[in-house]
């Protein structure tokens, strides 16, 4: 049977997922342009449509159990490439090896080290002045998109990492205490009362030891920059406060709307953020329904039945 001019080519569809595993080493270490992934896609639609592309890359992007064709998308599989070196870097707990991360590691000295990979920042506010791929690796590991909105629960609320942290603003940018940091201070949770009240700055200098006497005023920004509805959602319940463990550090995380968790970016393999990142760009095809109402021609709906 001749296939129909508005269907793929499946067996180009193969062949374009083999060739995609000739650019998976240089991708890792090398930022392609955006003019040529833009013409890399172009040109592989074409290959496998014998056309114009029929359907939006969004859509084919997806399983065929979702109504897509599983054509990966180039601009995001380089992307999940890069966040996936990023992940071995934060995987490794001795900083002194190998020398990559260390590099690394010192660049990202002002934000905290490797751990800034946990803080829920906005590239916006990142320093213009920076290695080109590292910079470029960044934003693509912070354009997961965290959870939505206001936190919901007292354990949420909590363990809201404090550093470089794009709601939390002073002088209208994000902030790391070094100091502080060293001491164990990186969850919001760490300056209340498990009463729900603030700590007062003596209490606090006890509980820490080594904060300084004059850090009274940073202890009063940090205070001050907290939205009124997150404390509001501690104020609610505050009963398990005290079940919250403040000293594990820093892991990074991503919320899974499907499965409404969070999952753990680091140690993860290109596949999966590459699938958490197709999720997030699907639109899923119109259904015949959805045609019919949009075209306004209900004698259509029985031939796609």
């Amino acid at each position: 049977m001749a296939s129909s001019r508005f269907e793929p080519n499946w067996s180009k569809l193969n062949c374009q997922n083999s060739c995609l595993s000739q650019l998976t080493d240089p991708f890792q270490f090398l930022l392609p342009p955006d003019s040529l992934l833009k013409s890399y896609q172009k040109s592989t639609s074409k290959f496998i449509w014998n056309s114009a592309p029929k359907v939006k890359n969004a859509t084919t992007i997806a399983p065929f159990s979702q109504g897509g064709l599983k054509i990966i998308d180039i601009k995001s599989y380089a992307s999940c490439l890069r966040i996936a070196w990023l992940a071995r870097v934060r995987r490794v707990e001795d900083p002194d090896l190998p020398g990559w991360r260390q590099f690394l590691n010192s660049l990202l000295k002002p934000f905290e080290g490797v751990s800034f990979l946990a803080c829920n920042y906005n590239m916006k506010f990142f320093p213009r002045r920076f290695p080109l791929f590292y910079k470029k690796a960044l934003a693509d590991w912070f354009s997961f998109t965290k959870k939505p909105g206001h936190p919901l629960s007292v354990s949420e609320f909590s363990q809201i990492i404090i550093w470089n942290n794009q709601v939390l603003l002073i002088d209208q940018k994000p902030f790391f205490f070094p100091d502080w940091a060293r001491v164990g201070i990186f969850y919001l949770g760490r300056i209340f009362e498990p009463d729900g009240s603030f700590l007062s700055f003596t209490s606090f200098r006890s509980r820490f030891g080594n904060i300084s006497c004059l850090d009274w005023f940073r202890f009063g920004q940090i205070r001050d920059c907290i939205p009124a509805q997150w404390r509001i959602t501690f104020l609610k319940d505050f009963s398990s406060f005290n079940l919250i463990d403040f000293t594990i550090p820093p892991i990074p995380k991503f919320f899974n709307s499907g499965t409404s968790s969070f999952v753990n970016l680091s140690g993860q393999r290109s596949q999966v953020y590459y699938q958490i990142l197709s999720r997030s760009l699907y639109i899923p095809p119109k259904s015949a329904d959805a045609w019919s109402r949009d075209l306004g021609i209900l004698d259509i709906i029985p031939y796609f039945r």
